[in-house]
């Protein structure tokens, strides 16, 4: 007698290739998976495992899983195990809208459908690289983007999984644009009064033109203004502090 011990992934949409744990399976081609109703082909991994794919269900539901070994006898309806049949994940926006090609800028992505209850399941794929998320809500989720290489700049497409990367967001989907990341060569005046006000000239490489771009000065944030891509200014803020680090912004966060 066959059985059913398990599901992995235990939710997701159509599409999904699961994995079933269980007992008693034989390697043949009368072999299925029923879900619900619907029986589709299993494929044989061993006695205690095998493969299928989730079919189409028109709405959310939880699918009782069964098997069968010869088409006919229906088994393992006693174990009670389901795949809860969800709506796929889906990414409408995200913020920010650039990044250096260095990594490490915080993505905040939008979208539906990311089921918070599963939070340690999420994952961001940006590029071809997929990296841990974090859900706030079934609408929020953060990454952090990955080192991007190859030719710079480009548009990257960004996706979202939320059941473990078994299945990712299709569909419409939102690109995040990649440039070489700013580095400063120069600085002048190198002293300015604590008072603030006085304009820095900045000088170095891959200052990206955007409406974020800014400057840090320690904590302290201030708009650039852009003049090439290895020349900006900005105003120096009022301090405490004898010495302070300055860095550049492209996109609201510190990344040069």
């Amino acid at each position: 007698m066959a059985t059913v011990f398990s599901v992995t992934p235990s939710f997701g949409s159509n599409g999904n290739r699961v994995t079933v744990i269980g007992s008693g399976y034989i390697n043949n081609s009368d072999l299925v998976c029923r879900f619900e109703s619907i029986i589709v082909p299993a494929i044989f991994v061993s006695k205690e495992k095998l493969s299928c794919i989730i079919p189409f269900f028109p709405n959310p539901k939880l699918l009782l899983v069964t098997v069968s070994n010869n088409l006919i006898d229906i088994e393992g309806e006693w174990a009670g195990v389901t795949f809860d049949y969800t709506h796929p994940p889906s990414v409408s926006s995200i913020s920010p809208l650039t990044a250096p090609s260095s990594g490490g800028t915080k993505l905040t992505v939008h979208g539906k459908n990311f089921r918070p209850k599963n939070a340690t399941d999420a994952y961001c794929k940006i590029s071809i690289v997929i990296t841990p998320a974090h859900i706030i809500s079934d609408e929020v989720l953060f990454c952090f983007t990955p080192l991007i290489a190859g030719p710079l700049p480009k548009l990257i497409a960004v996706f979202v999984s939320v059941n473990g990367g078994f299945e990712f967001s299709t569909g419409t989907y939102v690109q995040l644009f990649v440039h070489k990341s700013a580095i400063i060569k120069q600085v002048f005046p190198v002293s300015a009064p604590k008072t603030g006000g006085s304009v820095v000239t900045v000088s170095g490489n891959n200052f990206f033109h955007n409406t974020q771009l800014a400057c840090a000065f320690g904590d302290t944030v201030v708009k650039a203004i852009w003049l090439s891509t290895q020349l900006l200014k900005c105003e120096t803020p009022a301090t405490r502090r004898s010495k302070v680090s300055l860095t550049i912004s492209t996109n609201g966060q510190n990344n040069g």
